[in-house]
């Protein structure tokens, strides 16, 4: 008998291949929906100047927020590419090139709205 935990399988994270692709696509989507409704209220109730935005992602609760909105935006968007391309590119070779290809701009795209985001909180220029 184990003393493992049983909450990993309770929530579906020990999920592997298309199930897990498809509970973490369904749980980046639930995580999106208020942080797009924050961003919607953000956008429009604030200045969208370079100094607005700089004064709003000062405050540590709005650079959280808009760091979540950027990490699951991005993961939620690799996870949604990676379906097209699995479904529309043919031949083993080409597949892996795209899938790799579009992991590393997610990753990069992904480090540098963090680092952007990090940096004004932390007050560099």
């Amino acid at each position: 008998m184990t003393s493992r935990s049983k909450a990993p399988r309770l929530f579906g994270l020990r999920r592997t291949g298309a199930a897990g692709h498809w509970w973490l696509q369904r749980v980046s989507s639930i995580a999106l929906a208020p942080l797009s409704v924050w961003c919607v209220v953000v956008l429009l109730s604030h200045d969208l100047s370079y100094s607005g935005a700089r004064a709003l992602l000062s405050d540590p609760l709005e650079a959280t927020m808009a760091l979540l909105f950027v990490v699951c935006g991005l993961h939620h968007s690799w996870l949604g590419v990676t379906v097209i391309i699995d479904d529309y590119v043919h031949g083993a070779v080409v597949k892996r090139a795209v899938r790799r290809s579009v992991l590393w701009a997610h990753v990069l795209l992904t480090a540098v709205g963090v680092a952007a985001i990090v940096s004004i909180l932390g007050g560099s220029n």
